[in-house]
């Protein structure tokens, strides 16, 4: 192992990433609002007609 010189190591310097085209997409609004393993918890929620242990609260646009 090499010793590590903490003083060049601290200056912070990172390069920088340039923005691919999926960054530079628009997000898409009608997207689902629940994860997938959350959304396939729901769906089998509702399957059995057991009420879910996760209720999704309404949210207040004021």
């Amino acid at each position: 192992m090499y010793p590590l010189d903490k003083v060049k190591n601290s200056e912070g310097i990172r390069r920088t990433l340039t923005p691919t085209a999926e960054d530079l997409l628009e997000p898409d609004n009608n997207a689902d609002p629940f994860p997938p393993l959350l959304r396939n918890l729901l769906e089998d929620y509702a399957a059995t007609g057991i009420p879910p242990a996760y209720i999704p609260m309404e949210e207040d646009n004021e």
